[in-house]
């Protein structure tokens, strides 16, 4: 089956990548723009064992403070909210991949018929690729709403 082989991040705008095919080979890329806010970046990716991993994602929005009020945090920088979060829609299930700066302090999945209802999904984080993965349950019959959510005191420097 199709997965994801490899994960990689490009620095800059005119990074490279360099590929080389043998007769009858292909290789497929995802390519997603990396939302940076408040010191931390994320790009999500998408059902990482899909052909299309990003046709998973229905919706994302930006980093944003998971605060409903104005609350800060006590680091250095004052407009540093406590805690920062980015909400998905995503369509399917399987390894739900994406790539993030830092590790998450939790993954929240929601059904949207029943906002009160929520599970906290286990996750894994390989702080060397930046690559963060978990597995979203079969859906019922809506898009998962997915809350990824980080703890700004454990933000790397």
């Amino acid at each position: 089956g199709c997965q994801c082989r490899t994960f990689r991040v490009l620095d800059t705008l005119d990074s490279e990548i360099s590929l080389k095919l043998g007769h009858r080979e292909w290789d497929i890329f995802t390519i997603a723009p990396i939302n940076q806010k408040y010191g931390l970046s994320f790009a999500p990716i998408g059902l990482g064992d899909m052909l299309n991993p990003s046709g998973a994602i229905v919706a994302t929005n930006s980093l944003i403070s998971a605060h409903d009020g104005d609350e800060k945090g006590s680091g250095q920088d004052s407009d540093l909210p406590t805690r920062i979060k980015v909400e998905i829609w995503s369509r399917g299930s399987g390894r739900f991949l994406a790539y993030s700066s830092n590790c998450p302090s939790k993954v929240i999945v929601h059904t949207e018929s029943e906002p009160e209802t929520s599970n906290e999904l286990s996750f894994d984080y390989d702080t060397k690729k930046g690559m963060l993965g978990f597995p979203l349950p079969e859906e019922k019959n809506e898009p998962h709403k997915i809350v990824i959510v980080w703890d700004t005191t454990r933000l790397l420097q």
